[in-house]
């Protein structure tokens, strides 16, 4: 597991939109995160967007609990471990502040994790948008409320975070947030939602999809920078 140097990580924290002043306090919130780039990213994105850039505006994320680990465990593999659980800790305070505050972007973002290989901006609004009752039980109340704008809008913020990849056809969850570390899985409805589209007509649209030229993913133009790997 590569882990960046403090200078580094602070200049990572304040390109995401932290403007704490004070080094040695952000130099803390790095090494308390384990100065692992997707990490310290992630948590500086976190308080940029939700704690306006200000680091005393973060609620303590709690310690790391590594008690059930078998005492034997390769010091390698532990601090691997340990990573993940900052990593996930921090994947659930975005959950939770999209849940209280924005529940419309938690739905797609939840549901563009069903999603591993992209789909584009046109094909997610027709399927989870609109009145229609089988809409209303894949997409959910507030998803479904919204207009084609305020699904754009939600995309591109959603890309300006860096929660959402958007390639040239199509645009997919960023991988950590679809991954096991992430945590996601106990709590998101994607389990449920994939069942309702397999058994609804929305699962012949979804299975037969495929990006092509004229897919319209955003209508943003967007960075060739990507979140580094999260091992």
């Amino acid at each position: 597991m590569e882990q960046l140097d403090a200078d580094a990580c602070v200049k990572l924290l304040r390109s995401r939109g932290v403007v704490e002043a004070n080094d040695a306090v952000l130099r803390r919130l790095v090494e308390d995160h384990g100065r692992h780039a997707l990490t310290v990213g992630l948590i500086g994105g976190y308080i940029g967007e939700f704690c306006g850039g200000a680091v005393a505006g973060l609620k303590s994320l709690g310690e790391i609990d590594l008690s059930d680990l078998d005492v034997r465990i390769r010091p390698r593999l532990k601090a691997l471990i340990a990573q993940e659980r900052r990593f996930a800790r921090v994947a659930e305070r975005y959950r939770e502040s999209l849940a209280e505050h924005e529940p419309a972007t938690l739905a797609l973002l939840e549901r563009l994790c069903l999603f591993r290989l992209g789909i584009d901006a046109a094909t997610l609004t027709s399927i989870f948008t609109g009145d229609a009752e089988q809409i209303q039980q894949v997409a959910g109340p507030a998803l479904a409320a919204l207009t084609p704008d305020d699904v754009q809008t939600t995309l591109e913020r959603l890309t300006a975070m860096k929660l959402v990849e958007a390639s040239s056809l199509t645009l997919r969850v960023c991988e950590f947030f679809n991954s096991p570390a992430a945590g996601w899985n106990k709590h998101s409805a994607v389990p449920a939602i994939r069942m309702v589209i397999d058994m609804s007509s929305a699962g012949t649209a979804l299975r037969s999809f495929q990006p092509t030229e004229n897919s319209q993913p955003l209508r943003v133009e967007h960075s060739d920078d990507q979140p580094p790997s999260a091992t």
